[in-house]
């Protein structure tokens, strides 16, 4: 008996997502709705795989990456922040069009500590398509633990985007211009 409980606890804590977070067998469709846009985010890197990194629409939680990993959304259009927390986090503020899809690579270094997400980078039809493939899909239940950013943390993350922003305008450039696909 003592043999199993080790095992589930240590699969437990080998499990890379939160329990709102399910594998798919069937990957989401990356075309958006007429009335809506779509969010992909594909972190297509196996390094750190281990580290989850929460990921936020307006302080919303619409899902997790872990290594090798992609996730979905469908976003009301206009403008919202998209927020990855991992230690740090990285925020991008894109104004969404209805029928657009927005397709962002999530990349990842090593802080001091752990890893922790990087700037998102904008994708192509094209290229969306050929990450995705070597890559698990998962999907997004509300609730089952499912928590929303807290409010001064959203708040002072934001803040940050726009210090940065004014600092090295450069660094967002190809976001700012990005108008998916």
């Amino acid at each position: 008996m003592k043999k199993l409980l080790i095992a589930v606890v240590f699969s437990l804590m080998l499990s890379g997502c939160a329990g709102y977070m399910v594998a798919a067998e069937k990957p989401s469709d990356i075309s958006a709705k007429p009335d809506k846009a779509k969010l992909v985010i594909v972190r297509d890197t196996a390094f750190a795989s281990d580290s989850v990194f929460r990921i936020y629409i307006d302080g919303k939680l619409v899902g997790d990456t872990t290594g090798k990993s992609w996730i979905t959304a469908d976003v009301p259009p206009g403008p919202h922040y998209v927020v990855a927390v991992g230690g740090i986090s990285s925020v991008s503020l894109i104004n969404f069009l209805p029928g657009k899809t927005y397709s962002l690579q999530q990349n990842v270094s090593m802080g001091p500590w752990r890893a922790q997400p990087m700037h998102f980078w904008p994708m192509s039809f094209a290229e969306t398509r050929e990450l995705v493939r070597h890559c698990t899909y998962y999907e997004f239940t509300p609730g089952k633990g499912a928590r929303d950013m807290d409010p001064e943390s959203y708040k002072s993350a934001v803040d940050q985007y726009h210090s940065e922003i004014i600092n090295n305008p450069d660094s967002y450039h190809a976001l700012q211009e990005y108008h998916g696909f």
